[in-house]
């Protein structure tokens, strides 16, 4: 699969010296589309943005592939090592949603099952089937390789390169990459992706000045607890207790670190500073509470009156409109607090 090249914003950044999320954010405050490419020895990580958000993610590093969320946090991590490479290409909306929509696609047409067909034969019948993939051309004789990028059966993008490696894209690159066909022998694969699914980034991710439904989740839940925590306790600061559960637990999760962490405390709420995978802040939070719980002298933790904080999540109407992106409090109350419930 060739990559359509777009409009190149940055090319061959070096890692060494480059700040990768800081660029990413301020591509989100652009409103950027398109998708930005990690290279290193053995290894391609793609990120593809569509108005700013992240909705795509890609990783291959020795035969081992990553799609959506898990790449998207393989490439960050890999993105902050030295001697790296970082290209960043803009796209139209469309072409930015259609590169999302067949990263990861399977074979769908073998060469033997093609073999004779012209392209134009092929693309009705793609769109009689809708299918949402990307087709590879390789004309015989080496005269060059091409790619097209299909949405639900229609094509929105053209790529091709020449023998000298000369990549160029757009609607009249469609028509000569019919043309030529129609002159040389190529040798056709079809791509398609049977499920299309695109991260939601307000689930995914936490991210510096943008409210989620779990930031104001667990802003709201930190608040409740510590309500009635601090009605039960006297001389035991469990604002301490629970920042050096923070420093103990971000070892895994070093989003918390009280210090260097990308997630901070500040009196009333969460200050995030940095991306920060939703599933590690909620797992994170889970183990620093309870943590922070087993140093109150068990006298004392009895007293927490529990039952009023359940009664608070069970009195709330409704649910969230990202439910999946919002813990469910009981169970977390449970983990929490499990020698007092």
């Amino acid at each position: 699969m060739l990559l359509p090249p777009g409009q190149i914003i940055h090319k061959d950044l070096n890692t060494s010296f480059t700040n990768f999320e800081k660029m990413l954010l301020e591509l989100r405050m652009n409103r950027f589309s398109g998708y930005i490419r990690a290279n290193f020895w053995g290894y391609e990580g793609i990120l593809i943005l569509d108005a700013g958000k992240i909705i795509q993610g890609y990783s291959s590093e020795r035969n081992n592939f990553l799609l959506g969320q898990d790449a998207v946090i393989h490439i960050l991590k890999k993105a902050s090592e030295r001697d790296g490479t970082i290209d960043v290409h803009a796209l139209s909306n469309e072409t930015a949603i259609t590169l999302a929509s067949v990263l990861g696609a399977t074979l769908y047409r073998g060469e033997e099952e093609v073999d004779g067909r012209g392209l134009d034969t092929i693309f009705d019948m793609l769109e009689t089937e809708e299918l949402t993939g990307y087709i590879d051309v390789q004309f015989k004789g080496k005269k060059g390789l091409a790619t097209v990028f299909v949405l639900d059966g229609m094509p929105v993008e053209s790529v091709i390169m020449s023998n000298s490696g000369r990549v160029v894209a757009g609607d009249v690159v469609y028509q000569k990459i019919l043309e030529i066909n129609r002159l040389i022998n190529s040798l056709i694969k079809i791509y398609w992706n049977a499920k299309v699914e695109h991260i939601r980034e307000d689930e995914a991710f936490l991210l510096p000045a943008a409210s989620t439904p779990l930031l104001d989740f667990w802003n709201e839940f930190v608040a409740v607890i510590l309500a009635e925590i601090n009605q039960s306790l006297k001389k035991t600061d469990f604002m301490q207790l629970w920042r050096s559960s923070r420093a103990e637990v971000s070892k895994t999760y070093s989003c918390l670190d009280p210090i260097n962490g990308f997630l901070q405390w500040e009196g009333t709420k969460f200050e995030v500073n940095g991306i920060v995978p939703a599933s590690d802040f909620s797992e994170g939070m889970i183990l620093s509470l309870a943590l922070a719980m087993q140093g109150i002298p068990l006298r004392r933790r009895k007293k927490i009156r529990v039952g009023k904080i359940v009664e608070h999540y069970k009195s709330v109407d409704g649910k969230s409109e990202i439910e999946s992106a919002v813990p469910d409090p009981l169970k977390i109350i449970v983990r929490i607090f499990k020698d007092i419930v």
